[in-house]
């Protein structure tokens, strides 16, 4: 990724920057994952993408649920994996929902691996992550939403 200036707190990056700069986070060479991880950060400021371009990755996996697993577990890097059957069926808006909820994840430091995680915390950080992952959703680019 090239050097970018530091952005406004409301600055957002095109899809094309997104592309370019995000050629490192999405794993085994998935252009499709790649191009949907581009449109949906988007909708998010481009002082958290930077932080997500620096410190996440992103795997479509064999598994029923899409999570975010924080850095501390993985050698400073947070991995978002997307459920294979939900990449492959489920709908653009509903794919873009999931990443920006899993970023949001990331974004607000969640961690359920933390002792003392309650089911009340779960769904508190549940509730916050659909929250901010709506609001920017509807920033995206209106030419990549899907209707």
């Amino acid at each position: 990724m090239s050097a970018r200036k530091i952005p406004a707190p409301t600055q957002r990056y095109t899809v094309d920057e997104n592309i370019y700069a995000s050629n490192d986070i999405a794993t085994f060479d998935n252009e499709r994952l790649q191009a949907l991880v581009a449109r949906a950060l988007t909708g998010v400021p481009a002082a958290i993408v930077d932080k997500v371009y620096a410190r996440c990755r992103f795997l479509v996996v064999d598994h029923s649920q899409s999570v975010c697993i924080p850095a501390n577990y993985l050698k400073g890097k947070s991995l978002i994996a997307l459920s294979d059957s939900h990449f492959k069926r489920g709908k653009r808006e509903r794919i873009l929902f999931t990443i920006l909820h899993e970023v949001a994840h990331f974004h607000l430091g969640h961690d359920y691996g933390k002792p003392g995680t309650t089911l009340e915390s779960v769904d508190r950080n549940e509730r916050e992550a659909s929250k901010l992952a709506r609001v920017w959703l509807r920033q995206i680019d209106p030419i990549g939403r899907c209707g």
